[in-house]
């Protein structure tokens, strides 16, 4: 099972981070509040939106131990519905940071990525992983010329296609996510948001 209308509900989250936190969220363009590391909130609010409406549903946190990034934990969730698994991931779009997709190039491909919410079964992420190595190491070329030396070069510099795949394959590998216990604030945060997901009700298709 999958939900429907995550177009509609990536909106909604963008529009609610930014009234939730004036101070720091609102002043990025909507279209990049999903991927400036609010995983844990988000996940939390489309967990309780749909335990809300008696959706089954678990929260997972994956701990890849990256050597780029050695600090990341990502958070998900994991719709428990039609006798499967389904990964919903409504930040994976922050991992396109590491092949330096910032909101300033943003502003230059305001269509990319297409999606903001992606699904799939757990332990079938090959074709996501796929598409954002290939795009990520586009990304990495098309910079490659514009890039002043004050600048860092992204975390994905130098490495081909096939290397990109491997760091981002470990980030949805079932064997490094654990569950998700948040913090009372990220939970309180979390329920928080979850009042401004749209639709008011969740759809499920197969």
């Amino acid at each position: 099972m999958r939900l429907k209308h995550t177009g509609r509900m990536a909106e909604s989250l963008e529009r609610g981070l930014g009234e939730m936190d004036p101070q720091l969220l609102a002043a990025f363009h909507p279209r990049d509040r999903l991927a400036v590391g609010v995983c844990g909130i988000v996940s939390v609010a489309i967990s309780h939106y749909l335990s809300e409406h008696d959706v089954h549903n678990r929260m997972v946190l994956s701990n890849p131990q990256l050597d780029i990034d050695p600090d990341l934990r990502h958070a998900a969730v994991v719709l428990e519905e039609g006798g499967a698994d389904t990964i919903i991931d409504a930040t994976y779009t922050q991992f396109y940071g590491y092949a330096g997709l910032s909101p300033a190039l943003k502003a230059e491909l305001p269509q990319f990525p297409r999606k903001k919410i992606v699904q799939f079964p757990l332990g079938e992420h090959q074709q996501l992983v796929q598409n954002m190595s290939e795009q990520a190491s586009g990304l990495i070329t098309h910079l490659g010329g514009q890039r002043s030396p004050q600048h860092r070069a992204p975390e994905f510099t130098g490495m081909n296609r096939h290397q990109i795949a491997s760091i981002l394959d470990s980030i949805w590998s079932p064997e490094n996510l654990t569950s998700f216990q948040p913090s009372f604030e990220t939970m309180e945060a979390g329920k928080h948001l979850a009042r401004f997901i749209l639709p008011k009700r969740p759809t499920l298709v197969d």
